[in-house]
């Protein structure tokens, strides 16, 4: 568990799938823990690529959970 609740007071765990409001557009990210960076970080959905030009995680309500790894996406 990350901590942190989205935009709907959803709580945010490793491996959700996330909406993050991004300069005019919608991207999808996926939740990870990064031990070398002791935190949680957002790695892109299409390649998988850490998104290091992004806080890890600020709580600014931006986030919508829309599924995780294991089940399929609700939106």
């Amino acid at each position: 568990y990350t901590g942190l609740k989205d935009s709907n007071g959803k709580e945010i765990y490793e491996g959700d799938i996330v909406n993050l409001s991004y300069e005019y557009e919608i991207r999808q990210y996926i939740v990870v823990w990064l031990e070398d960076r002791a935190g949680f970080w957002l790695t892109n959905l299409q390649n998988q690529e850490v998104v290091f030009d992004y806080p890890p995680f600020a709580d600014d309500g931006e986030f919508e959970v829309i599924g995780n790894l294991f089940t399929k996406l609700t939106k």
